[in-house]
């Protein structure tokens, strides 16, 4: 089997790749991204020949070509991610995660490649931001290509990625190491969350048992925002906090995982459980 992850040196790609490489039957795992300073350092840190790494960029579909040729499983995770960066830049936002994503189904298909799995986020069901509406437009593409007779099209759709880079947490342990106060713009406002484990679990059940056109969804916990930041003070002992009480530009109070789950009526974390997350 040859696998392809687009966005491959993100902190998914990079945790699913070591995954992957576990895995005896994959004979091939091809690394695209357009970071080229990523890509070496990966390469420098998994010295394993099962690994191929190609420089391009999704929003050039004739650079994914050698890439997707040959590939079983392409899995697209590439994506501006950040809310306050698809805010500044929403055009950047539709190239990468709309057109891009058109790019790669499209080349998959061209391909032939058996299954194209995306990566989407529970902020595409009632976007209210630049990243929610340019995820939301991702999958309308991915199942408009669907039932095409060569590639089986899968989305899978979940939470934040509680270990990932740029997150809350991720700007707390930055904060924490500058001895500055721990910012939370709305206690109130609930989110789902996953470790990166449990976001790769969603993904491998997406090839083992998805179907063409469907929408993978797990089954996830949300945390209360002001408890999220009380875990993390306790776990760190570090209590320079300062809660601003408003949301960011492009973020909603609550979160949706389809149309019928809001993390506001899910199941929370206890204090206790995001502390063993954190």
């Amino acid at each position: 089997m040859i696998y392809t992850i687009t966005g491959g040196t993100g902190t998914f790609g990079q945790a699913f790749v070591n995954r992957l490489l576990t895995m005896d039957f994959i004979e091939e795992i091809r690394i695209f991204s357009r970071d080229e300073a990523k890509q070496w350092d990966m390469k420098k840190e998994l010295n394993d020949p099962r690994l191929k790494y190609y420089l391009g960029d999704v929003r050039d579909q004739d650079s994914m070509y050698k890439c997707f040729a040959g590939a079983d499983i392409v899995f697209h995770a590439a994506a501006m991610k950040h809310v306050w960066s698809c805010e500044e830049f929403p055009v950047e936002a539709l190239r990468t995660n709309v057109l891009g994503t058109d790019n790669a189904v499209s080349t998959a298909i061209d391909c032939e490649v058996q299954r194209f799995i995306l990566l989407s986020s529970d902020k595409a069901v009632f976007p209210v931001g630049a990243m929610g509406m340019t995820k939301a437009l991702a999958e309308k593409v991915a199942l408009a290509n669907s039932n095409n007779g060569i590639t089986d099209i899968i989305i899978t759709r979940f939470g934040n990625i509680i270990d990932s880079r740029g997150n809350v947490i991720d700007a707390w342990h930055k904060a924490m190491n500058e001895e500055r106060e721990l910012v939370l713009y709305e206690g109130a406002a609930t989110r789902y969350f996953m470790t990166t484990e449990q976001a790769m679990d969603v993904v491998v059940s997406a090839v083992m048992v998805g179907s063409d056109g469907e929408i993978v969804i797990p089954d996830c916990k949300a945390a209360l925002m002001i408890d999220l930041l009380e875990a993390y003070s306790e776990k760190y002992n570090y209590h320079k906090m300062k809660a601003l009480g408003g949301l960011t530009t492009g973020e909603k109070l609550h979160e949706w995982l389809d149309e019928d789950r809001c993390s506001k009526h899910a199941d929370k974390y206890t204090k206790q459980e995001l502390m063993k997350m954190i």
